[in-house]
């Protein structure tokens, strides 16, 4: 039975939003202060959606599968600007599009992961990342205490592979066809392909464009049949 959400939306540029995630937001627009006061009163989760040059539904200008989160007010800084966190929960399709003032309300189905075919092994590769993905973070974040916390909240397989896509990834296209791919093993199968392992990452910019290619041949085929 197909799980169905109500969620208000962002649309933004360059942000990929995946479930296993925490993504931190800083809000200066009244309107979006509404939404998540809104969000929270209701007991909503909050959509993040990639914002891209043409609509599926009329007038929205984001990508049709996206994640969404449960939002957490941090702080108010002393700008007035409002810093929120969005904890990841799931992986949604739009069903259908509201324009709610002021902003956008999708309706959603959730797309849960596909069960592994080979579970252990699934489990073993994703153990091999967690290791890029610390080195990452031992190189790339300078605080100790920032490091410690950031490396508690990666706790299963899922959000390993979620935050490698998330930062190691800088292909927005690249970053939206990984969320859309439903199978964790094929996700890992792809970063291996995409990623250089040893330490400055780099992408494999071939299988890159391929992969862009193929997301885009694929969406085209979908919407004209």
């Amino acid at each position: 039975m197909k799980e169905i959400l109500k969620v208000p939306l962002f649309i933004l540029p360059n942000v990929v939003f995946f479930p296993s995630t925490s993504l931190p937001l800083y809000i200066a627009d009244q309107k979006y202060e509404s939404l998540i006061q809104s969000a929270i009163q209701h007991g909503q989760f909050v959509g993040v959606s990639l914002q891209k040059d043409d609509s599926y539904f009329e007038g929205f200008q984001g990508h049709e599968i996206f994640g969404v989160g449960r939002p957490i007010i941090v702080e108010r800084m002393p700008n007035g600007i409002q810093k929120i966190l969005l904890k990841g929960f799931h992986r949604v399709r739009v069903l259908g599009i509201n324009k709610t003032e002021p902003f956008y309300e999708a309706t959603t189905e959730v797309l849960p992961d596909q069960s592994p075919k080979n579970p252990q092994e699934c489990h073993n590769e994703a153990q091999r990342m967690r290791y890029v993905l610390q080195e990452w973070i031992d190189k790339t974040i300078s605080s100790t205490k920032d490091r410690q916390q950031f490396s508690q909240t990666i706790n299963d397989k899922h959000s390993v592979i979620d935050y490698i896509c998330t930062f190691l990834i800088a292909d927005e296209k690249v970053r939206q066809a990984l969320l859309e791919n439903t199978s964790l093993e094929s996700r890992i199968e792809i970063l291996k392909l995409i990623l250089n392992l040893n330490y400055p990452f780099q992408e494999n910019i071939q299988v890159c464009e391929a992969i862009k290619s193929f997301e885009q041949l694929e969406r085209t085929t979908t919407r004209y049949n």
